[in-house]
């Protein structure tokens, strides 16, 4: 996943009201193999509800399956 599209998704979740585990179902769902850590998930998910904008220093972990 490409990983613009992984922080628009994120704050796309956060804005709904998206729990942490329904945001990594809707990007396991959608990007598949594709998607990043689960517990890269939760850090992502934590950092854009406590308002924080940008995420450009993070590094990205690709789920392997």
């Amino acid at each position: 996943m490409e990983g613009s599209l992984e922080r628009y998704a994120f704050k796309f979740c956060v804005q709904l009201g998206k729990n942490a585990t329904e945001t990594f179902q809707m990007l396991q769902e959608a990007f598949k193999d594709d998607c990043i850590s689960r517990s890269q998930s939760g850090r992502w998910h934590k950092a854009f509800k406590e308002g924080r904008e940008e995420l450009k220093h993070e590094k990205v972990d690709v789920m392997m399956t």
